[in-house]
């Protein structure tokens, strides 16, 4: 559902850009009014494959199979024109493939690498982080005032008047045999303080909760530590 206000359109300030649960949208959290507010905004990703014309016609026809589309939620398919970098004036076919579900985009650029035995083909937009292909495509950036109308958003102009956030920061210590951090580390403890965002972090001094009292009782000393601060954001270190 796309968010607004009573028919009225939102102005604020974005804050962040998350890819949807459903992997076909993007949550873009607005500060409006005090408080934040989530968006849900419809988009599909993209990517981009070139090779020779021959060899597109082959790898579309094989994304049309229902068993592939399923598998690697394959939407649209659009046979373009483009430059295959910035500087380039010369244009050549590219098979542009949308998703249905863009967390399948790893899995399914991985397998059309393979099929061109890993020469044949040429991918684009693979690697690009989702959040900053969805600023580019709306003209938008983070921090940037802006009026949602339920469908789009406008840029506000004028100096951009930062908003007073609270800023939680949260740092975490573990213990590893091996000497460096992997996923076998274990927990020892975690440190918290809370600011407005304009203000210097010298201030407040850091705030140690220890995972030695056991994971209930850590998990509900933290829960209740982001509840009495109610932060707008969490910066995460470790």
């Amino acid at each position: 559902m796309i968010w607004k206000d009573n028919g009225v359109d939102m102005k604020g300030q974005i804050i962040d850009v998350q890819l949807g649960d459903d992997g076909q949208s993007m949550d873009v959290w607005m500060y409006s009014g005090h408080r934040m507010h989530r968006v849900v905004v419809p988009w599909r990703a993209c990517i981009h494959v070139h090779s020779e014309k021959s060899r597109l016609v082959k790898l579309a026809d094989w994304l049309q199979f229902q068993e592939i589309r399923e598998a690697f939620s394959v939407g649209r398919l659009r046979k373009i024109r483009a430059r295959l970098s910035l500087d380039a004036f010369e244009q050549h076919d590219v098979l542009e493939i949308e998703f249905t579900d863009s967390r399948k985009i790893r899995r399914l650029a991985q397998h059309i690498e393979a099929k061109g035995e890993y020469h044949h083909y040429t991918l684009y937009s693979v690697d690009a982080h989702l959040a900053q292909r969805f600023f580019i495509e709306h003209g938008i950036a983070p921090f940037q005032s802006v009026v949602w109308d339920g469908s789009r958003f406008i840029s506000e102009k004028g100096p951009t008047e930062w908003p007073n956030l609270r800023v939680m920061e949260l740092r975490f210590s573990y213990q590893s045999p091996k000497g460096f951090e992997d996923m076998s580390s274990e927990l020892c403890w975690l440190e918290y303080r809370c600011k407005d965002v304009m203000e210097s972090a010298n201030n407040h001094a850091w705030q140690r909760i220890d995972y030695d009292v056991g994971p209930a009782k850590f998990l509900h000393t933290l829960h209740g530590c982001v509840g009495h601060f109610n932060p707008d954001i969490i910066l995460t270190n470790g």
